[in-house]
Parts: structure tokens; C-alpha cells; sequence
């Protein structure tokens, strides 16, 4: 057996157990051997396909057919011309995603997967969507299908975690990994581009990402801050003190009784325990909401604390899905209600960079710009490599536009420089570069 068809056993192995970049290396390899040796030529070109890099593709298939007169190869070229399109469907799903279209993103993601082009980054998205609708078994799935090509990709193991931390665990299955001999591999692999579905990236959200527990004192009065504003627009408006009016004789004014009689009321600390037992984190709310800043006796204190407890864990994840998912059904009124709950109480919560991009897109489809902005501009400060900051560029350029024309700019061209290849690049961000 000579070298290069050893390398090439060795890229198919590399490839079964799911290390897509390691396989691509030893199909160079082989083929630095032996650029004659079809086999590794077409695997290597299939597992661009699988990566969604269609020149790649289609060069390697191209070249093969024409120095080798492979014609696999030239089969493999001629269906991979649908496969275009496909790719600009899955830049317009991801799109959809951003905005929080999931439903429309997912139906174009489906056509995306008649073929297994782009199969990493089209499975990503879709496990992404699927987390976002609470379909958690149908992401696993999607999230199973990346791992089976490419073990180490960041995106799906980011899913991964994120299922993890809402107690649902996944396993993979080399079992139905086929394992194919070379004798039949033309066959099979011509087959894989006709039936198997793989799919994709990243990004919305959603790259999921646990958040510091450690804060440093700034940040906590920047976000005290935010919430005061943030309750200061939505409260109710303040009472109007009546007016005094004084006539040429004296005006007497009117004798103010204050009553001594002190607030009797009672901590209800077993209905704080039940509605803990309960998981009523809407209680929970108002219970921590009314109480938190009162003197209490030690055991009251303590029951305070487990409320408080839940409101950060569990409740913050509550009211993020609540939020989240009112938000994508466009009932913006509601989500920001529930996402600024999460926001509250979930500085510590690996969901706080999501809770932010929400109540962001949430805040701007309300008309509240400037609050859109504060949220949006807390995620950059914080989280300037997360799965949202090329949304959260392109918007903050965007609503700046008309109002700060060198924060715009900045944002643009932060943008530009860090994705250069980003679909938000378009001819908005052009214009303002050039103001």
C-alpha cells in the first residue's frame, strides 16, 4: 500500500470519528503524494461541501474530473450548481434569526437541508431555533448531526452547554456511523450527497455564554441605573399635588395630620415557602419586590433569601423563555415586561447576554430607542465577542445615524474592522462610514 492511499485511509477515519479538519489535512497530504489519487481528492472536496464551502468544492471536483477523468467527480460538480441558492437562502435565514423571525428562518433552513451542503452551519442555526422555540429535543438532534462531522465545533458545543444547563444531556452515537470500506466508498459517497442532512453556525443566539459571577461595582450601579430608568418610563405617572389658591385676604392653609400609626403588616413567611415549593415565580416577584428593603426578623430574613435564591436561578430562566418566546410571537408588550424581570435579577445567570439582546429588540420594536440603546450598548461593553455583537453593531450604527453621527460611525466601522465578512456590511453601513 503506498502512501498516499494510507493518508487517505487515514482521512477517512479521521473523518468518522469527527474530526472534519484533521481529515481535510491528510487529504492534502495524500494528494501532495499522489494528485492523482481520486478518492482523496473527492473526500476532500466533500468535506468543504459538508462546510459550506461551495468554490472549494467544486474546484477540487472540477479539477478531478478533468486531469483524472473522474466521474464522480463530475457528478458531484454538476448537483452541487442547485447548491448556490441554497446558500442564499441560509444568509437570509440567518438574517430572520437575528430578527427574531424563527419561523420563517426555520422554513427556509428545511430547503437548506434537502442536500447536505453546508450542513454544519445549517444544523447549528436550526438547533439555534429550536432552543430559542423550547423544541430542546428537536436541537439535540441538530446539535448530534454537527458533532458527528466536526466533535470540536465551537458552535455546537456552546448548544451543547446550554442544554446541559437546562438539564437535558445528549449523547453521541458512533454506533450509526457507517463504517465504509475503501472498495465501496465512490458508491457510498455519491449516495451521502443524495440522502444524508447535515446542518450549521453561528451566531443568533444563539452562541450561549455563562456570564461572570464576579461584577465589579461599576457595572452593578450602571445596571441599578438602567433599571431605575427602565421603571421610571414604565410606572404609572406621578401624582399631581393640588393647587393652593391665594386671595387678597389671608389664606389660611390647611392643617396636615400625620399619622403615628406604624405598618402592622405581617411577613406571610409561609406563603413565601409555599410559592417557593410551588415554583410561583410571578409570587416569588412580588414577594422579594415588596419585602427586600424591609426590616425583618432573622428567620423572615432567611425564608427572603431562598425567594431570592429561586428569582436568580430558576426564575430568571423562566422569565427569559417567557420573554423570549412572547417577544418571537411579536408580543412585545408582554416579552419586555418578563425579560426585564430576567434582567433584574440575572446579572449572575449565563443567560444575561441573551436577556440583554431581547429586551434591546424588544425596547426598538416598542419605539423606546434610547432604552433599545442602553441595552444594546451594555451587551457590546460586555460582551464584544458574543454570539449577538454583529446585530447589536449594525443596530446601535443604525438608530445613531440621525441622532450621534460619531457614535454611528464608530459603531459601523467596529463592525467592518472586527466582521469583514459579515452579512450586516451592506450599503447602510457604507453610507455611514462615509458621512
Amino acid at each position: 500500500m503506498n502512501k498516499s492511499t494510507k493518508l487517505y485511509k487515514k482521512a477517512m477515519d479521521s473523518y468518522y470519528k469527527g474530526n472534519i479538519d484533521i481529515a481535510i489535512e491528510q487529504c492534502e497530504q495524500s494528494i501532495s503524494e499522489n494528485n492523482s489519487n481520486g478518492s482523496s481528492i473527492n473526500l476532500k472536496g466533500l468535506l468543504y461541501y459538508f462546510k459550506g464551502e461551495l468554490d472549494n468544492a467544486q474546484t477540487l471536483w472540477k479539477m478531478n474530473y478533468k486531469v483524472n477523468n473522474d466521474e464522480i467527480s463530475a457528478k458531484y460538480y454538476e448537483s452541487s450548481k442547485n447548491d448556490l441558492e441554497k446558500l442564499q437562502l441560509y444568509v437570509k435565514a440567518r438574517k430572520l434569526i437575528n430578527a427574531l423571525r424563527i419561523d420563517d428562518a426555520l422554513n427556509l433552513l428545511y430547503i437548506c437541508k434537502e442536500s447536505d451542503f453546508n450542513s454544519i452551519q445549517v444544523n447549528n442555526s436550526m438547533a439555534e431555533c429550536f432552543i430559542k422555540k423550547g423544541a430542546y429535543e428537536k436541537a439535540i438532534e441538530c446539535i448530534n448531526k454537527v458533532l458527528e462531522l466536526d466533535k470540536k465545533n465551537d458552535t455546537a458545543l456552546k448548544n451543547k452547554k446550554t442544554l446541559a444547563n437546562f438539564g437535558l444531556t445528549q449523547k453521541r452515537n458512533y454506533k450509526n456511523t457507517p463504517k465504509i470500506t475503501a472498495a465501496i466508498f465512490l458508491v457510498l459517497i455519491f449516495s451521502l450527497i443524495l440522502v444524508f442532512v447535515y446542518n450549521s453556525r453561528a451566531s443568533l443566539f444563539m452562541k450561549f455564554q455563562k456570564n461572570t459571577a464576579d461584577k465589579t461595582l461599576s457595572e452593578k450601579k450602571s445596571n441599578k441605573a438602567l433599571i431605575t430608568k427602565h421603571q421610571t418610563a414604565i410606572s404609572p405617572s406621578s401624582k399631581v399635588l393640588p393647587t393652593i389658591t391665594v386671595s387678597d385676604s389671608k389664606a389660611v392653609l390647611p392643617t396636615v395630620t400625620i399619622s403615628e400609626t406604624k405598618d402592622t403588616e405581617s411577613f406571610p413567611s409561609a406563603d413565601v415557602k409555599k410559592s417557593i415549593e410551588a415554583k410561583d415565580y410571578d409570587k416569588l416577584y412580588e414577594y422579594v419586590d415588596k419585602w427586600q428593603n424591609k426590616t425583618l426578623a432573622i428567620d423572615d430574613k432567611s425564608v427572603l433569601n431562598a425567594a431570592l435564591d429561586n428569582l436568580k436561578s430558576d426564575g430568571v430562566q423562566y422569565y427569559y423563555k417567557k420573554g423570549s418566546t412572547l417577544a418571537i410571537n411579536k408580543d412585545y408588550k408582554n416579552a419586555m415586561d418578563s425579560l426585564f424581570k430576567a434582567y433584574k435579577y440575572g446579572i449572575e445567570s449565563y443567560l444575561y447576554p441573551h436577556i440583554l439582546y431581547f429586551l434591546g429588540f424588544t425596547e426598538q420594536n416598542l419605539n423606546e430607542i434610547e432604552l433599545s440603546m442602553n441595552y444594546f450598548e451594555e451587551y457590546d461593553s460586555k460582551y464584544p465577542s458574543g454570539n449577538y455583537e454583529e446585530a447589536v453593531l449594525y443596530q446601535l450604527a443604525l438608530m445613531n445615524k440621525d441622532i450621534n453621527t460619531d457614535k454611528s460611525k464608530k459603531y459601523a466601522n467596529k463592525l467592518k474592522v472586527n466582521y469583514p465578512k459579515s452579512i450586516y456590511n451592506n450599503d447602510k453601513i457604507k453610507q455611514i462610514l462615509t458621512m
